[in-house]
């Protein structure tokens, strides 16, 4: 039987966007009452009948102290570690293009005849070099990935 009661205290910590203290002090909370129902001659089913489900449980306790319910943490982690590596991506195409190009004046190329070379300059139509776009995506994103990653640590205490 105290599985029963164990499983439903489980599950509504797990669904709840809290500190681990905060956790900590809703579990005592969820035992001092299902304790005080067993001396008062409930069982479990019945003190979790009038709890409602879990779920319902996890909502309510939510809306009560204010904190966002549900999956929005592990959306964090998640959104945290596809940023990081669409970052590293963009970084890398950077990394790819600014060791292709070589020189600072890669956009030089050289031709020639039998008499000498002739030097022909080949600029971008926009002016834009895309290195440096990629790089800066690159820098945002991971960025913003550790922004991320960081509410989902300070989620977890």
């Amino acid at each position: 039987m105290k599985d029963i009661k164990e499983k439903y205290i489980s599950d509504v910590l797990k669904m709840l966007s809290v500190p681990r203290s905060k956790k900590r002090e809703i579990a005592r909370d969820l035992h001092e009452a299902f304790t005080s129902a067993l001396e008062h001659g409930e069982t479990y089913e019945q003190v979790i009948e009038r709890f409602g489900s879990s779920d319902a449980l996890a909502k309510s306790l939510s809306v009560e102290l204010g904190v966002p319910y549900g999956k929005q943490r592990t959306f964090c982690l998640i959104l945290g570690i596809l940023l990081l590596i669409i970052g590293s991506v963009f970084v890398a195409i950077y990394m790819i293009i600014s060791t292709t190009t070589g020189l600072p004046n890669s956009n030089l190329g050289i031709i020639g005849g039998s008499d000498g070379p002739t030097q022909i300059l080949v600029s971008p139509s926009d002016g834009i070099d895309s290195s440096i776009v990629f790089l800066s995506l690159g820098i945002i994103a991971i960025i913003l990935s550790i922004a991320f990653l960081i509410v989902y640590i300070r989620k977890r205490r």
